[in-house]
Parts: structure tokens; C-alpha cells; sequence
């Protein structure tokens, strides 16, 4: 009877420490928002340069924007390594309350082994404002567990200032409003429109804010994704392409023949983005070339660019918010492309193919699993 009485004693433990275990992972995993951060955007500045094997990084400055547009819940967890980090940790506790990582075209260019110097990249991060004194760790990652911190910045102020809060500049116009508060918030930005080509330039987004929903898993979170334009013309029509003398003065610097690839189209100046996109609430930028030609480039979390006159534009959109949203890799070999380890796929998918109008079982389940981590 003892022995018996023991055994079952020895369960209950066994079950009460698993449970407790259980809770406490839990409790510790999870941030709170509100308890952490006020629904602020804090949107940090930095520029960066290197050559192949190292690189530094230099703070420039941080403003405080609107309503924070990003996710609410996970916050301390990134399930989704890449070139680049953010981390936030409390000052007092030394707590990580925010962990997310995001790539960029300075980490591409590093990634092609040029010989030359790379010159200054202007690079930066939109993060929550926290509520108590933190520091802000921008970190690069090499792969195989190097990984080198280029720079720390502390984040004093116990309260966002209202006076620091940008005004928008350009008009925004609203394609698909969102139903519910915990929404991922597209913003397509107009490069190299003027300002008599802004209706052109509208269309285009029209004709993408429908093809998105046409595509699942979209079309089954469309209460969940708002998606908005800002009207922001450029002094000429057209983006830079060096291969054939052309140049343009735009407002965000974008250029075809990006590290001598033709239909790669990119741009340093990172700051005139984030601040075209800050004209309303923003999780991902997505820039429309005002061109024809064929070409485009997506980045982690970073930002999708394509030409808006493509006759591929939504499949274009599609495959290369693929790369920008879920960290979706090509499925096709391409010789003489270092930029993205490429996988020649035996799968039908929009990320190997634009005639195959759908993403593949797995890359739908990557989508997926973004969306529903929010």
C-alpha cells in the first residue's frame, strides 16, 4: 500500500513539475505588448559598408512615428534566421523583448564577393517603442554561429514624444481595409511616376491588391491584410538603367543593373524608402518601377520592387513579395546569380515559375505560418 501510495505520489510530482515547466516556458516566451511597448513606431537609421569578409555599422539617428503596424504577439521569439537582427533588451532585466530578423542590399552585396570596398549603404529598421529604458542591437550574422553586434543604442525616454511624430507628406489612398485590429499593413510607394502619372500608377495597384487575394493563402486572410498607395511623384519618369545611359531623378534612388545583374533592380538609399512608407501605417513596402521591363528584387522583410508595367506585374508581385514576406527562396537554377541559393524544384510554383499561378504546397505553409504568427 506504501509502495503503491509512493508510485502514485511520484506521478503527481512528475505531472505537477511537467505542467509548471509548461507554464513557465510559456510565461517566459511570451511578450506582451502592452505591457512592454507603447503603439508607437520607433524607426532607427543607420549606414553600413564593408568589404567581402567584415563590415561596420554606424548610427545615424532614430524618430518616432504613428500607430506600430507590426506584430503584437512572439515578439521575443525569431523563428526565421537571416543576414540581419534586431534585438531589444530591457536595461533593468536584460530581457529580450523584441528579436526579429531581416536581410538587405548591403548583405547581398557582401554575399558576391566583390574585391572593392562597398561605399555607405543606407540602411535601417522599424521596431515597437519600448516603455522602459532598452537597448536597441543591430547584429550581422555569417552563418555557421559567427556573428558580430555592429553597434548598440539605448532608448531612454520612458514616453514617446508627440512632437517627433512625422506629418504625413503625400496623399494615401486606402485599395483594402482591413476588419480586424491585428492586420499585416502593405503599402505600395510609386517610383519614377510624375505627377501626371499617378492615375497609371493607381491602376497598377488596383490590378495587384486583386491578383493578391486571388492567390492562397491570401485569399483566405483578406479580413486580416489592409493594403494602401501613397502618392508620391517623382521629378521624371522612368528609373536608372546604366547599362543603356539612362538616368532619372526619382525619389528613391531605385536603378535596374544592381551589382551588374541587368533585371536586378535595387536601390541604396533605404531612408527615402522607410519614409515615403512611414506616410501611413506600414509592415511591408512594396515599390512600383515606373517601367515596362522586365526585372525586380525582394529582400526579407526589407522591402519588393518590380516594374508596374510589366504585363507579368501581379505574378512579378506575387514571387517577389514571396522573398520579402515569408523568406521564400527561388526553385530555379540560374547560372552566374550568386545573390540567393537557388534549388531547382520538380514542384509546380510560383517561385520557380510566373506561368504557374500558385505557390507549392510547402511555400504556402511558410506563408501561412507568418500570417498566423502575428
Amino acid at each position: 500500500m506504501t509502495h503503491l501510495l509512493t508510485v502514485k505520489i511520484t506521478r503527481f510530482a512528475a505531472l505537477f513539475f511537467l505542467l509548471m515547466t509548461v507554464f513557465h516556458t510559456l510565461s517566459v516566451a511570451q511578450v506582451r505588448f502592452g505591457k512592454y511597448f507603447h503603439d508607437r513606431t520607433l524607426r532607427l537609421s543607420y549606414t553600413i559598408s564593408g568589404d567581402s569578409t567584415c563590415c561596420k555599422a554606424d548610427f545615424e539617428a532614430w524618430q518616432v512615428l504613428g500607430h506600430w503596424a507590426g506584430a503584437r504577439r512572439g515578439l521575443d521569439v525569431c523563428n526565421d534566421k537571416s543576414s540581419m537582427e534586431v534585438v531589444i533588451r530591457e536595461k533593468s532585466t536584460r530581457r529580450v523583448i523584441y528579436h526579429k530578423s531581416f536581410s538587405s542590399l548591403f548583405c547581398e552585396w557582401q554575399s558576391m564577393n566583390f574585391d572593392e570596398p562597398s561605399g555607405d549603404f543606407n540602411e535601417g529598421v522599424m521596431i515597437p517603442f519600448p516603455k522602459r529604458p532598452s537597448v536597441v542591437s543591430i547584429i550581422r550574422n555569417y552563418g555557421a554561429g559567427h556573428a558580430d553586434t555592429l553597434f548598440n543604442v539605448s532608448v531612454d525616454l520612458p514616453k514617446p514624444p508627440l512632437h517627433d511624430c512625422e506629418r504625413p507628406e503625400y496623399e494615401v489612398v486606402t485599395l483594402h481595409a482591413a476588419i480586424t485590429r491585428r492586420c499585416i499593413d502593405i503599402v505600395f510607394l510609386p517610383e519614377g511616376y510624375t505627377e501626371n502619372e499617378m492615375d497609371k500608377f493607381l491602376e497598377a495597384t488596383k490590378k495587384m491588391t486583386k491578383g493578391l487575394f486571388e492567390y492562397e493563402p491570401f485569399s483566405h486572410h483578406f479580413k486580416s491584410i489592409s493594403i494602401s498607395a501613397v502618392l508620391a511623384p517623382s521629378p521624371e519618369s522612368g528609373i536608372d538603367i546604366p547599362s543603356e545611359g539612362i538616368e532619372r531623378k526619382t525619389l528613391m534612388d531605385f536603378s535596374y543593373d544592381t551589382f551588374g545583374i541587368e533585371r536586378y533592380i535595387g536601390t541604396r538609399n533605404y531612408w527615402a524608402v522607410s519614409r515615403l512608407a512611414s506616410n501611413t501605417r506600414w509592415d511591408h513596402a512594396i515599390i512600383l518601377v515606373n517601367s515596362d521591363r522586365y526585372g525586380g528584387g525582394g529582400i526579407l522583410n526589407y522591402y519588393s520592387v518590380f516594374p508596374g508595367g510589366n504585363p507579368q506585374v501581379t505574378e512579378l508581385f506575387i514571387h517577389e513579395f514571396g522573398h520579402a514576406f515569408a523568406n521564400l527562396p527561388d526553385e530555379y537554377e540560374e547560372p552566374g546569380n550568386p545573390i540567393v541559393p537557388n534549388r531547382e524544384s520538380d514542384r509546380d510554383c510560383i517561385m520557380k515559375t510566373l506561368d504557374t499561378h500558385f505557390y507549392c504546397d510547402e511555400c504556402k505553409a511558410k506563408v501561412e505560418s507568418v500570417i498566423r504568427g502575428r
